[in-house]
């Protein structure tokens, strides 16, 4: 998993690891977590990437560094969640969207 700066971000990936290793998940990150996608009109390549994926379970995460809590991330963020249970439904599938919070130390979870 990359951080903004385009360098691995350490404490994402050892949050997932812990994750997984808690709760039996097998979420993947990094270029292997582009292996589900959905569309969108915000981001250049024209999709949206979440930082982990466990596609067994179909459970998205998302962790949130500090840069998050600004106005055009959170935009960002609330419309990947949008697109994210837009696409969950035109598919008939279910899931769960997993986010940690760095800054406040909340891990939340959201059936969708």
């Amino acid at each position: 998993m990359r951080s903004k700066s385009g360098g691995i971000n350490h404490k994402a990936t050892e949050f997932m690891n812990k994750l997984n290793l808690e709760r039996g998940w097998d979420l993947i990150g990094g270029s292997r977590s582009k292996e589900f996608s959905i569309r969108s009109r915000r981001t250049l390549t024209g999709r949206f990437y979440f930082d982990g994926f466990d596609k067994e379970r179909m459970i998205f995460f998302e962790y949130d560094e500090p840069s998050h809590e600004y106005s055009e991330r959170k935009e960002n963020d609330i419309e990947k969640e949008l697109r994210l249970i837009e696409y969950l439904k035109d598919n008939k599938l279910e899931g769960t969207l997993v986010r940690y919070n760095e800054k406040r130390n909340i891990l939340t979870e959201k059936k969708i």
